[in-house]
């Protein structure tokens, strides 16, 4: 049997998981098109996700930060890119706030493994209802998008200290 390494998590972010308030969550932009006819059923259709995680201080109170994600959806059937058929783009905002007290100093690499993680398990909530909605909306075969598991998606993130 193999093992998989776990990647420890840091003090500061144990602590960060625990502290946390989620102040609140606010979809900014969305966008949807339907660049071909879809198919008639949803055999075969493939779902590629391209997040964007990005974390910033939040100007408005001292102990809060930001994470948005800014998520790329395209739908095509079988293994053909050229088979794309709906593309989407959904951008949400989480504010998070810790007590004043907290021990540890909101950096960009805490707020980054926060965001990987927990901040996703918040967010993703969201796009999954904006992906089943659009195609109701479009009244194309129904895509579902998995429940968020931390690690299951390669991602890209960046942030920015205020």
């Amino acid at each position: 049997m193999s093992t998989t390494p776990v990647q420890e998590l840091s003090a500061a972010f144990r602590d960060l998981a625990q502290a946390f308030d989620l102040i609140e969550i606010k979809p900014v932009g969305f966008l949807a098109r339907m660049v071909k006819d879809a198919p008639k059923s949803g055999a075969g259709i493939v779902v590629d996700i391209k997040p964007t995680l990005a974390t910033s201080l939040d100007g408005t109170r001292a102990n809060g930060f930001l994470v948005r994600g800014d998520f790329a959806i395209s739908a095509h059937q079988g293994s053909e890119q050229e088979n794309t058929f709906l593309k989407l783009r959904y951008t949400i905002l989480g504010r998070y706030a810790v007590p004043e007290a907290f021990p540890h100093p909101l950096d960009a690499p805490l707020r980054m493994e926060f965001a990987g993680t927990n901040a996703m398990i918040h967010l993703w909530p969201y796009l999954r209802t904006f992906v089943s909605g659009t195609c109701a909306q479009f009244g194309i075969p129904l895509i579902t998008i998995p429940v968020f598991r931390p690690g299951m998606i390669q991602q890209v993130s960046s942030s920015v200290d205020e």
